[in-house]
């Protein structure tokens, strides 16, 4: 059998991986959306402002970092495969628990989703690495992580219109549900995908392990700094566009869910079409850097918004933002597991989306104060600014520090 038959073959037989991986993926990133894509109705209910969704959004992303960060020695003895269903499994009860009409519940939901949120990346690093052949590896990550604007498309479009039919709580439930019909299809899959688990491996004593793997390596070091400040761009961007354009625009509910829809497929086309050209030119820090110039720019369009710019006018520069700020995510998981020593992908990977997720943490309540000092959503974007290059320059080094690691 020639070499690319083989490497077709392999990829075939890894087709239900990705699939499964990318639907975990999507429904972990729907259900940290969740609130964010209804905002404005779940704070009239609770009567808080609608601002404070950003808290939310950082108490998510500040579990999910801690979970990252040990998920590499539960992959190793449990499974990626188990793994990936507990994810679900922590998926469900948050969902439950943010149906609680009060602040409280929606806090302790928030932290089981985001306790399940850091396991995803992890576990379906280490499974992919294993069955998906070398050459497509950058396509096949960034179509795993069309997951994540993929969950955003299912929060823009089915939340707002769930809401206004069923109400907010068994809207936020059917995120749920959908969490528990993964569970058991993973399970069909879960001893021939475990089959290399060490039941006996040791559990985490040092939950930064993983970061001094980062530190060793230059080119981790620099591309995790890169995920941080492109992150802070991604979160924000989806976790404001509905509230900014309800209340600064002024459009209706379900119009503002359609565009945060729209600009979370234009981040799956994206993963999609910037994983493939990263394979085919055999570059993918370089990809980074060229979708850091495109952000930078975006950033500052964006800053420009207001009343009177027309509707297609707002798909048109929110799509262009989404595909380059929600889809470089596959790029960087492809590097970071390309430059892992052997053996540490999901360590090294947990680690570096560590990284990443403290950039997210800090990045919703930096919006805040930035909106509290500025007062309109349009001209905090344009801050944003500031971290977009700092991430263009963090992509350049790491691009450049190909040359030494090689």
């Amino acid at each position: 059998m020639s070499p690319i038959a083989t490497e077709e073959l392999s990829l075939r037989s890894a087709m239900p991986a990705v699939i499964l991986t990318t639907l975990v993926q999507a429904v972990a990133a729907m259900a940290t959306l969740s609130v964010a894509s209804i905002a404005p109705e779940v704070a009239s209910a609770l009567g808080v402002p609608t601002v404070l969704v950003g808290y939310q959004a950082s108490l998510i992303y500040g579990f999910a970092m801690v979970s990252a960060m040990l998920a590499g020695a539960f992959v190793v003895r449990y499974g990626a495969c188990r793994i990936s269903q507990w994810s679900m499994l922590l998926t469900l009860l948050g969902s439950t628990l943010l149906m609680v009409p009060h602040v409280a519940g929606i806090a302790l939901g928030s932290l089981f989703i985001g306790i399940g949120y850091g396991l995803t990346n992890p576990s379906a690093s280490h499974l992919l690495m294993r069955l998906v052949p070398v050459k497509r590896r950058s396509l096949i990550f960034s179509l795993k992580q069309t997951g994540v604007p993929l969950g955003g498309v299912m929060a823009g479009f089915i939340l707002p219109s769930a809401t206004i039919y069923l109400g907010w709580q068994p809207a936020l439930g059917l995120v749920g549900l959908v969490a528990l019909v993964l569970i058991i299809a993973m399970q069909y899959y879960q001893a021939r995908w475990d089959d290399d688990r060490i039941p006996n491996a040791p559990l985490p004593r040092n939950p930064f392990y993983g970061l001094t793997i980062i530190w060793q390596v230059p080119v981790l070091r620099f591309v995790s700094l890169v995920a941080f400040c492109y992150g802070i761009l991604q979160i924000n961007l989806s976790t404001y566009l509905v509230t900014m354009l309800v209340e600064d625009i002024h459009i209706d509910l379900l119009t503002a869910g359609a565009i945060l829809a729209a600009v979370q497929v234009a981040g799956v086309s994206g993963r999609i079409l910037w994983g493939g050209i990263a394979d085919w030119i055999n570059r993918g820090l370089w990809m980074l850097v060229f979708l850091g110039v495109i952000i930078s720019i975006m950033t500052v369009v964006v800053s420009s918004v207001s009343p009177q710019w027309s509707v297609p006018a707002l798909y048109l520069a929110f799509i262009l933002f989404g595909m380059t700020a929600i889809g470089w995510n596959g790029i960087y998981l492809s590097e970071v597991a390309k430059y892992s020593p052997e053996g540490q992908v999901s360590a090294a990977t947990g680690a570096s989306l560590s990284i990443t997720y403290t950039g997210i943490l800090m990045g919703s309540p930096l919006f805040i104060a930035i909106y509290q000092r500025y007062g309109n959503y349009a001209d905090s974007f344009g801050v944003l600014l500031l971290p977009a290059l700092i991430g263009l320059a963090c992509a350049f080094i790491a691009a450049q520090k190909t040359k030494s690691h090689l």
